[in-house]
This record gives structure tokens, C-alpha cells and sequence, in this order.
């Protein structure tokens, strides 16, 4: 069963040179809450230019297990047995300008093969776009609502020059242009469990300099012992109340034990310390995030 928004510490970095981080593996949600709550999808007929390769990425990304070794949706080969289908049409223009590269190159060296003189010639050369786009939706099976509808696009821009070696084929830039919108796809439907890291927040500025050599011992200590050293963390706050940096690695020790709801009021306590417009709130809403894709787990029921 897929645990969406929990959250497992694996590993602290430890670097005596660098701001210590600590390294959690997380489930972040869905674009689409609707999408992301159907418990089984098809990929119907993707039309147009670059279409049936469009269709295969997603349903090569659809089932394809994420780091912990689940997938999400039951992916149905018939779209009349799904609870969802995707459907859509591509589009894909392929488009090129010439236009000429100013290049410095030897033109006459001695007897050593040492270059001796240099001129700047002008070389043709092609710049190529292949764009494609998805317009895509995805229809509710039971009821016919349309949950998701949107047109990913992706661009590649290929270069070469005369004397190069021919560059990849459009068919090769097509089939690579399909699984960036296949992954984007995949994000927008469903639940992604990935791999972060959070930095622990180092300045002591409004310590004592006994609570200074305690607090920067902690940060040591949690590269081998974590939960000790938030124990410390917690000990240090009854001393010195709202000190940023200690609230918001409390923060971090709360989202590494899996404690969503505290880590989430540590770090907008930190914020609101720091004032606008500051790093906490980015930790905040990643957190908010994790608090979703549980949610919805939960409403989903695995």
C-alpha cells in the first residue's frame, strides 16, 4: 500500500566544510487532486504527428514503479474498464533558420605542426526547433467529467555547422520530446515519491556563547545521532525561546520523524521570525504539500 506524504529520514550529509542537511524520501502531490484520487486509468488514442509516441511514453510512465517500488493507478489496456481515460491529439512542427558562426582557426603552422597563424572564417550552419505539444485531457468514465484537461509542450533546438557530424534525426527528437511530456503527464495525474534534502539552519546570532558552543555541538551531533541532537534542540529552546535557527531545525527533525502538522507550525514560526519574503516559507509549503498527498492517500484509502 502506497503511503502518500510520509516522509523517511535515510541519511545525514556530513561535511565539515559545508551546512549540514539531512536526506528524507517523501511523497509530493498530484497536479490534479481529481486525477490523482482515480484508482484506475487508460491511455486512449493519442492523434496527430507524434501521437502513438505520446501514448506509449505515458503508459511506459504510468506503470513504471517509483523509488519505493509501487505504482499508482491500475493502468488498463481497455479504456470501457478504467475509472479514467486519457485522451488527446499532438502536434509537432519541425521548423530551421540558417544562419553563419564566426570561428578562429589555424590556417598555416611550421615544421612542429605549431599553429603560426590564425584567421576568423565563416561557416554555415543550422539551427532546428521540433516543438511538440499534448493537448490532453482526462474524462471521468462514470460520469463523463472532463478532471484534467491541458497542453504540455516541450522544444528541442538542435545546432550543427558545416563539418559536423550530422546531428539526431527528427524522429529521434520526437521520440525523446514524447517522454518529457509523458513524465510531465505522469506528474500532473499522480502522487511522486522522491528523494530530498533539507538544510539545517546554522546562525546563532542571539545565543549566548555557552548556548552558541551547545547549539553548533548539536548541528555535529546530528550528522551521527539526529534524534539526540533534536532532543538538544528542544532542550535548547526552553533556554532561549524563538531563536530562529533552533526553531526551524526543530522544523526539520518534526518533517524527519514524520511529524507533518509540527514540523509544518515550526517552520512558519520560523517565518514569521525572518519577516517576508524568506527561505522558511519554501519549507513551509513543501511541507504543506506533504500534508496534501497524505490527505489524499487517506481519502483514497490505501
Amino acid at each position: 500500500m502506497r503511503r502518500l506524504g510520509a516522509v523517511v529520514a535515510t541519511a545525514v550529509l556530513a561535511s565539515a566544510a559545508q551546512a549540514e542537511d539531512v536526506d528524507l524520501v517523501g511523497t509530493f502531490p498530484a497536479g490534479s487532486a481529481d486525477v490523482a484520487m482515480l484508482r484506475s486509468i487508460a491511455v486512449d488514442r493519442f492523434v496527430g504527428r507524434g501521437g502513438a509516441e505520446v501514448g506509449a511514453a505515458l503508459e511506459r510512465a504510468l506503470t513504471k514503479p517509483g523509488i519505493d517500488g509501487l505504482v499508482h493507478f491500475i493502468v488498463r489496456s481497455d479504456p470501457n474498464a478504467a475509472d479514467g481515460v486519457v485522451q488527446g491529439a499532438v502536434s509537432t512542427n519541425v521548423s530551421s533558420e540558417d544562419f553563419v558562426r564566426t570561428d578562429e582557426r589555424c590556417v598555416e603552422r611550421d615544421e612542429r605542426k605549431k599553429c603560426v597563424r590564425k584567421e576568423k572564417i565563416r561557416i554555415d550552419c543550422t539551427r532546428r526547433f521540433v516543438r511538440m505539444t499534448a493537448e490532453a485531457r482526462v474524462i471521468d468514465d462514470h460520469d463523463r467529467r472532463v478532471l484534467w484537461a491541458g497542453a504540455p509542450e516541450r522544444t528541442k533546438q538542435t545546432e550543427w555547422c558545416e563539418g559536423d557530424i550530422s546531428p539526431d534525426s527528427v524522429a529521434t527528437d520526437v521520440e525523446r520530446l514524447s517522454g518529457e511530456i509523458a513524465n510531465d503527464l505522469r506528474r500532473t495525474f499522480a502522487p511522486t515519491v522522491r528523494t530530498y534534502s533539507v538544510r539545517f539552519r546554522e546562525k546563532t546570532k542571539g545565543l549566548n556563547p555557552v548556548q552558541t558552543a551547545q547549539f553548533k555541538g548539536l548541528v555535529r551531533q546530528s550528522q551521527h545521532d539526529l534524534p539526540l541532537a533534536c532532543q538538544g534542540w528542544s532542550g535548547l529552546e526552553r533556554q532561549a525561546p524563538d531563536h530562529v535557527a533552533t526553531v526551524f531545525d526543530l522544523g526539520v527533525c518534526a518533517e524527519a520523524a514524520g511529524d507533518l502538522e509540527g514540523a509544518l507550525a515550526r517552520y512558519e514560526r520560523a517565518s514569521q521570525l525572518l519577516g517576508p519574503h524568506n527561505e522558511a516559507e519554501n519549507d513551509a509549503n513543501r511541507v504543506r504539500g506533504l500534508i496534501a498527498a497524505r490527505d489524499l492517500a487517506r481519502r483514497r484509502g490505501v
